[in-house]
């Protein structure tokens, strides 16, 4: 009797992952290893790779892990990573209001309150040094509708 060796190698694959608990918006997989076994039939020996699974199964009863798309970015200070000058015009007069000439709250302007003070300090170190108009205008005319018809047609 002749027997016949099977040349391909015979692969064998155990894998699995459970739902632990949920956890806010994110559900929580309990992981085992993966085993992978290869038998080769010409020597006969077992050969065993061991992988931690990161994957939960392809089922597609089963829910999917993915991160939270409600979750928002806090907010970052725009001048965190700039030096602010009293000579910097253009960077100042973004931070005054065009019709008042106040200085702009830090609740609008999006800075945090050490940069929100340097910028105050440098307007009124630019307008004392006449780098920046200090403008004071009538409140009756920010909303006369003959200034605003003519920015309108421009």
């Amino acid at each position: 009797m002749k027997q016949e060796v099977d040349s391909s190698p015979k692969m064998a694959v155990s894998f699995s992952c459970r739902p632990l608990c949920l956890l806010g918006s994110r559900l929580l997989w309990r992981q085992r290893a993966m085993t992978f076994q290869s038998r080769n039939a010409m020597s006969g020996l077992i050969h065993k790779d061991t992988h931690s699974a990161s994957e939960p199964p392809s089922d597609p009863d089963q829910p999917v892990q993915m991160e939270n798309p409600y979750h928002e970015t806090p907010p970052r200070c725009p001048l965190c990573h700039f030096r602010v000058d009293y000579k910097n015009t253009q960077l100042l007069s973004q931070f005054v209001s065009p019709f008042t000439g106040r200085i702009l709250s830090a609740e609008v302007t999006g800075l945090c309150k050490k940069k929100q003070k340097e910028v105050s300090k440098a307007i009124k170190r630019a307008q004392n040094a006449a780098f920046l108009p200090v403008i004071h205008k009538d409140p009756t005319f920010i909303h006369d509708p003959r200034i605003l018809a003519d920015k309108q047609t421009q």
